[in-house]
């Protein structure tokens, strides 16, 4: 089981970067920003890694499993498993911010990036030990994601939306998805009988809707 689980990771995060490769490769901001393929997959990485280490600092602190402070736990999977998908995101969305900072178009870059590594989120959301009365979640979950992804892919192609929208909606789905799964599986309530994953959605779900309606709205002058 655990071997399928490697492979069935290991295929997902090939497909984002095939995905990165065919999102990039064409595109008129990295074109007229003069960065190349080989400067994009560097940086992604880099920023893999990066998130790597938010994603599991974030799932560490949010289960109180500091146990899991050390190098060899803290980086052994497979052994001590769990991640934090908000986590993961956020430090993806902060590394790809320091490299990218300075350059114009920053939101398309975002939204290449939170198109190309959409599929790992599916499979993070998905990829859950869920209670019994809920045995359906990771079907109806994924089909809702994978839809949602379509119009993702759709919108980029065609600019449906304005630069950055895709990245703000892909900010509000993490988060709104942490925030749910956080009530079926978290038991470490910290305010309110919200755990810290869930007190950390909360302003991000709402700061990603107040972005994108002035993001949109900026779009239609």
């Amino acid at each position: 089981m655990v071997i399928v689980n490697i492979i069935i990771l290991a295929l997902t995060i090939f497909i984002c970067f095939f995905l990165l490769f065919l999102t990039s490769k064409q595109d008129f901001v990295l074109l007229r920003q003069n960065i190349s393929l080989n400067e994009i997959f560097d940086l992604s990485a880099i920023s893999f890694l990066i998130a790597f280490f938010f994603g599991r600092a974030l799932f560490i602190a949010s289960d109180f499993k500091f146990e899991m402070i050390g190098f060899v736990k803290f980086f052994h999977l497979l052994k001590f498993p769990g991640m934090s998908p908000l986590g993961f995101f956020l430090g993806a969305g902060l590394s790809i911010y320091l490299f990218f900072r300075k350059k114009k178009g920053l939101g398309r870059i975002y939204d290449i990036f939170s198109i190309s590594f959409f599929p790992l989120f599916i499979l993070l959301s998905v990829d859950r030990v869920y209670p019994a009365k809920v045995y359906f979640a990771p079907f109806i979950i994924a089909v809702i994601l994978l839809l949602i992804f379509a119009f993702f892919i759709k919108s980029h192609q065609k600019y449906i939306l304005k630069d950055g929208s895709i990245s703000y909606l892909f900010i509000m789905l993490i988060s709104l998805d942490t925030l749910i799964s956080q009530f079926f599986l978290s038991s470490h309530r910290i305010i309110l009988n919200l755990s810290i994953l869930q007190i950390l959605s909360i302003p991000l779900i709402s700061s990603a809707c107040v972005l994108l309606f002035v993001n949109q709205k900026t779009s239609k002058k």
